[in-house]
């Protein structure tokens, strides 16, 4: 009796794991359709842009919105599912001989991660991006916050400003921003009544602003192409804006020539 209640405990188990194994290799079908639908596409054949080599992959599987360095790593940021304002920032760093590691963490109700920069201050690096989003991937505020592997973060970091605008007072949406080369100044970009707007802010010990007393407010049209970013170096903003007909270019203009550019170096003098 017990060898026959064995035998029968042996095939029970064994269609238990069948059933299981069976169900497992649907639900890694299901998640790989899934997948595939988000790797980014292959350029065309006519594109510019050429891959020379491929590295490591990104810990999402979108298009990569932004990316900074420091010292030591490189740091990706990208939208996840579900898209609105949820993020992932992969962190890389080449070990040699062509080995890299990577690790991550995300971002809950951020935005759009339109820019991603970080400061560094006595050694420590804080990432900088738009957070505070409500409903949609516009973001109310930005953050700074430290890397942490595998955390997450939910609405904002530990350090988060809302950004009046200098004349009207009012607090602005669609805010981004950028450090300069040496972790002293921060800009901060919004558009405001059909123009965009660039906020200079001195920053201290990589960490602090006075949101209500910006150094500089800079005032530009609104431009032709889509902007995608922007960066502070030294007394200039620089910007990169697309088209659909084409891929980035990158032209160093003054002010007055910015509307007819897909980029520009705003002089901050």
């Amino acid at each position: 009796m017990k060898k026959g209640q064995s035998i029968l405990g042996i095939l029970f188990f064994a269609l238990l794991f069948g059933l299981c194994f069976q169900q497992n290799a649907l639900n890694v079908e299901a998640k790989t359709r899934v997948i595939h639908k988000d790797i980014t596409p292959k350029e065309a054949a006519s594109s510019d842009l050429k891959v020379i080599k491929k590295v490591t992959k990104l810990a999402a599987h979108r298009w990569i919105q932004s990316y900074t360095m420091d010292s030591k790593y490189y740091y990706y940021i990208q939208m996840t599912s579900p898209y609105t304002g949820n993020l992932r920032i992969t962190r890389v760093k080449y070990r040699g001989l062509g080995r890299y590691i990577k690790d991550h963490m995300d971002l809950k109700k951020f935005g759009h991660a339109t820019n991603l920069d970080c400061s560094v201050s006595n050694g420590q690096t804080w990432l900088w991006t738009g957070s505070d989003c409500k409903g949609n991937d516009v973001s109310r505020a930005i953050s700074g916050f430290r890397y942490q592997k595998n955390k997450t973060l939910r609405k904002h970091g530990t350090i988060h400003y809302k950004i009046p605008d200098a004349k009207s007072k009012k607090y602005m949406t669609n805010v981004y921003p950028a450090i300069n080369q040496n972790s002293t100044q921060m800009a901060v970009r919004y558009t405001y009544g059909g123009k965009q707007y660039y906020q200079i802010y001195n920053l201290a010990k990589g960490r602090f602003i006075n949101p209500r007393n910006p150094v500089k407010r800079i005032c530009l049209s609104a431009t032709s192409g889509d902007f995608q970013g922007f960066d502070l170096y030294g007394t200039s903003i620089y910007t990169i804006e697309a088209v659909r007909e084409s891929h980035f270019s990158l032209v160093m203009t003054v002010p007055d020539a910015i509307s007819r550019q897909k980029s520009a170096a705003i002089i901050m003098r």
